[in-house]
């Protein structure tokens, strides 16, 4: 695990949150892994690779239908989902499958706010200006 896992992890257990934990690797894997059905209350994917070449992105793309039907399973009712990117086409691709997925719906207002939190690639490009999106949805069954 690299240094940034670590202190956010030191974050969680200073704090006492027995309901965090911080995962370091390729999520589609990590999330089949031991989440239990119907565990998790929110998720937050934040600034996903894009992967641009066509041969990549089918096998490397983190949005696809098969990962919203890992989290349909491991969200629970009414959890919320939430994609921040600094890549429109990435938003607007993301967000054609989870709408046509029927565990979710668009939740622009429903959902807990989360504009807190702030990555490292956020930051960089605030300073460099680059345009950001976000978008929630609410797994409703």
């Amino acid at each position: 695990q690299g240094p940034w896992v670590r202190k956010t992890q030191k974050r969680i257990d200073r704090r006492g949150l027995d309901n965090a934990f911080v995962l370091k690797g390729d999520a589609r894997v990590l999330l089949t892994l031991d989440i239990p059905a119907e565990r998790l209350d929110h998720v937050f994917v934040l600034f996903p690779d894009p992967w641009w070449k066509a041969r990549h992105s089918r096998r490397r793309r983190l949005f696809t239908p098969e990962l919203l039907d890992v989290l349909a399973r491991a969200m629970r009712p009414g959890a919320s989902l939430h994609l921040r990117t600094d890549v429109r086409r990435y938003l607007d691709s993301s967000a054609a499958f989870v709408a046509a997925h029927p565990a979710f719906s668009d939740a622009s207002e429903e959902v807990v706010a989360w504009e807190h939190i702030h990555t490292r690639r956020e930051k960089k490009c605030v300073e460099e200006e680059v345009p950001t999106w976000s978008r929630s949805w609410v797994r409703t069954r």
